[in-house]
């Protein structure tokens, strides 16, 4: 990867990236996990448990993936994104894409960014405005995002939502929703609504294995009952 400025580290600073990059390797391996020897993984990811990403994921930071949560081959995470547990992230998705201003004299980073061109005498005196190229994005726990998605920076993408293959998500998108299409839009829900609901009451994907072995993955209406009486069961001895 480009360091600040657009030009090629060092070769102590690639070094010392090589090491970082395989001591997160062999970190997220002791908590079960796994990152491909291929996946460009920038070594400030964070993360607390096991993760699996695929070959040929790019990973930028700052950048966060929850536990169980997996990246599929080819797939680009841009600086200032959270993904949460148990996302399902598809082949080519892109995550966090750049948004460029349409309201400046142009539209390319001449007037806010030193990031390219760092060599050429007089370019870094353009850069007299401010702008943020990758605003933080969220993607809650339990999201599905299918192969070749591209999703916004500055979005919020909510618990148990699904996006469509190849969708180009520019808006929020709420909890247990499914979208879809360029742009995407709604297409479907996953559950009704006092279901979403009471799923989002339990926060399940806190849960212990030892709990969710319990419970009917297969049957929903089931499945939330039984994790509705866990949850209010934890809260009153908490209480």
């Amino acid at each position: 990867m480009l360091r600040e400025g657009g030009v090629l580290p060092s070769k102590d600073e690639r070094t010392e990236r090589s090491e970082a990059a395989r001591e997160m390797r062999n970190r997220c391996a002791a908590l079960g996990g796994r990152i491909a020897a291929t996946a460009q993984v920038n070594p400030a990811l964070v993360f607390g448990g096991p993760i699996d990403i695929a070959d040929g994921v790019v990973i930028y930071a700052p950048s966060e993936i929850g536990n169980y949560s997996y990246l599929n081959v080819g797939t680009v995470v841009f600086p200032h994104v959270k993904i949460g547990r148990f996302c399902s992230i598809g082949r080519n998705v892109q995550i966090g894409l750049a948004k460029h201003p349409t309201k400046f004299l142009s539209s390319h980073p001449f007037q806010f960014s030193k990031s390219l061109f760092a060599k050429v005498p007089g370019y870094e005196t353009l850069q007299k405005e401010k702008w943020q190229f990758h605003a933080p994005t969220e993607i809650g726990h339990d999201v599905w995002i299918g192969a070749g998605a591209m999703v916004s920076s500055g979005i919020c993408i909510g618990h148990g939502a699904v996006i469509g293959a190849g969708a180009v998500v520019t808006k929020d998108v709420e909890p247990y929703t499914i979208v879809g299409g360029v742009p995407a839009k709604k297409i479907g829900t996953r559950f009704e609504d006092e279901i979403s609901v009471q799923l989002l009451r339990t926060r399940w994907w806190d849960l212990p294995f030892e709990v969710l072995v319990k419970i009917d993955f297969g049957n929903i209406e089931v499945a939330v009952g039984q994790l509705s009486k866990l949850r209010e069961a934890s809260e009153s001895d908490n209480n």
